[in-house]
């Protein structure tokens, strides 16, 4: 597989330290890229899928790619912000509150916890790009 290097993968070393995409379909013909972002400061993940790798490719680096840019919305209160504390989650902050996922996301997961929680897929044949080193 050939993926078409841009400026956007380039810059993605900017803020991760590791960059890695994995094609995870179940069907020839069907790309459904993962994208995986770690850094000591960032981190993140983009998912994307279709019939063409390069596009599904560069729409999981798109979102992956979005992960750095994220910002928790100024309408955010602490009231919200206590429901992701708490050791149960609250479902109806899941319902009520439309960045409920993105929050937790971002203020209860680390680049280790991301990495852990993606290991599996190091053993998967169906890994599609990695920096050379």
């Amino acid at each position: 597989m050939h993926i078409e290097k841009n400026n956007m993968l380039r810059s993605a070393y900017l803020y991760f330290d590791e960059v890695v995409f994995y094609d995870i379909s179940l069907f020839d013909g069907i790309y459904v890229i993962i994208g995986i972002g770690l850094g000591s400061k960032y981190y993140g993940v983009g998912l994307s899928a279709d019939r063409d790798l390069n596009k599904a490719f560069t729409g999981a680096l798109d979102e992956l790619m979005a992960c750095v840019f994220r910002s928790i919305p100024k309408d955010y209160t602490n009231q919200n912000r206590n429901n992701i504390d708490t050791p149960e989650i609250n479902r109806d902050a899941i319902f009520k509150d439309p960045h409920f996922y993105s929050n937790v996301f971002f203020s209860k997961l680390n680049s280790d916890y991301i990495k852990k929680s993606f290991s599996y897929l190091q053993c998967e044949k169906r890994f599609i790009y990695q920096k050379e080193k």
